[in-house]
């Protein structure tokens, strides 16, 4: 005879008052012992589920039970719930057909009766009561599936619930919310006097529902409208020409309100995201007066690669220079040099050496061909000199 869903719960507490007791031993409550799901195995009714647990001796206990697949037959169940089927074989239905037998349905909780025609006839849903609630709150005390030590059961909760959360325990989704970027083509370190055309591209992230448990797996709704310099429209691309009058961009996305989260038994799980906006990631422009030195050939004082006012510092790597072309640089007269240092090769060291470079005024035209005042510093040894690396740092 297969076993009802309230005879299996009775009979799981009987296994854990028996653990209870066995607390003596180390392998109770207090002591703390682990209770796990030892093997499910499959058997002609439904599932038989084997708890293990080892006592502080290392003897090993063990005890079963078995869990019906869905149905549960007329002789399965307590007197009171055949009291409560009304449908014992043999008696005659309100149809005025013979009752062959009658079951509960532990997946629907309803009472259905099988005439001798073998037609049915669904006889509505037993009550909480019938079915099996517990009587009081029940603090757990041990972990058995996916109901964890310390967890409150309140009064009410049927045994069913109970079952269902220690087999197949409700998983929450992640939220993530909405963000936006922006991108831009072109370099971000420009020369004083100069322009740029470039495209800005906002991209859109709605946030993610992980796992999507029947969603679409979006946070919020589909983007309705990008704004970026001034200008709104319905696609994410803008072109613009930058400029030193403008260095700092930012868009923003509108957006629909986001579907309803779910957990994994398909409840509502927090609230929907609202209709709104986010703004974008930025970008930053810098334009700067670039560097001139004579690092590519000694002969020759040329433009350098741009340097960030932001970064500080630079290591200036000079190649072998003559007297009569000593090491050369100009920086722009509006950056302010605090230090110039020479690595020591013996030592590893950067040693000071601003004192052996005398310093004059030139001056070198932009990008806009406008004119820019610069300090220029050289090298004042007297003699030729091999390649080294010299770092100058600013405020």
């Amino acid at each position: 005879m297969s076993m009802s869903p309230l005879d299996a719960l009775m009979q799981a507490i009987a296994v854990a008052n028996t653990y209870t007791d066995e607390t003596v031993a180390g392998g109770g409550a207090i002591k703390g012992k682990n209770c796990t799901i030892q093997s499910i195995e499959p058997v002609s009714v439904g599932n038989k589920i084997t708890f293990l647990w080892t006592l502080d001796d290392g003897t090993e206990k063990t005890q079963s039970l078995i869990v019906t697949d869905g149905t549960v037959e007329f002789d399965d169940l307590t007197p009171e719930q055949q009291a409560s089927l009304k449908g014992d074989p043999g008696e005659t239905g309100p149809t005025g057909k013979g009752i062959k037998r009658s079951y509960l349905d532990t997946v629907t909780n309803h009472v259905i009766v099988v005439y001798d025609d073998d037609t049915t006839d669904d006889w509505g849903e037993l009550t909480a009561v019938e079915t099996g609630a517990l009587g009081n709150d029940l603090v757990t005390s041990v972990t058995v599936g996916g109901i964890t030590s310390g967890t409150t059961l309140e009064a009410g909760t049927t045994f069913e619930k109970i079952f269902r959360d220690m087999m197949n325990p409700t998983a929450y989704p992640t939220l993530t919310s909405p963000s936006a970027t922006l991108s831009a083509t072109g370099a971000k370190l420009l020369e004083s006097g100069s322009t740029l055309d470039t495209v800005f591209t906002v991209v859109f992230n709605r946030g993610t529902i992980t796992p999507a448990y029947g969603t679409s797996g979006y946070r919020t709704g589909p983007a309705t409208s990008y704004i970026f310099d001034g200008e709104t429209k319905d696609t994410n691309t803008f072109v613009r020409t930058v400029t030193e009058a403008k260095t700092n961009y930012q868009a923003s996305v509108t957006f629909e309100a986001g579907e309803q989260p779910k957990d994994s038994i398909g409840e509502d799980y927090s609230t929907p995201y609202p209709a709104g906006s986010v703004n974008s990631s930025k970008i930053e422009y810098e334009f700067v007066d670039a560097w001139w030195s004579n690092t590519s050939v000694a002969t020759e004082i040329t433009k350098n690669n741009l340097i960030s006012k932001k970064s500080k510092q630079i290591v200036l790597n000079f190649p072998a220079t003559p007297i009569e072309h000593p090491e050369t640089f100009d920086v722009p007269a509006s950056w302010t040099v605090t230090s110039v240092e020479v690595k020591n090769d013996l030592t590893g060291n950067w040693d000071d050496c601003l004192s052996t470079f005398a310093i004059s005024d030139v001056v070198h035209t932009n990008a806009a061909g406008e004119e820019v005042n610069y300090k220029r510093y050289t090298c004042n040894l007297g003699y030729d000199m091999g390649a080294r690396q010299i770092k100058i740092k600013w405020s």
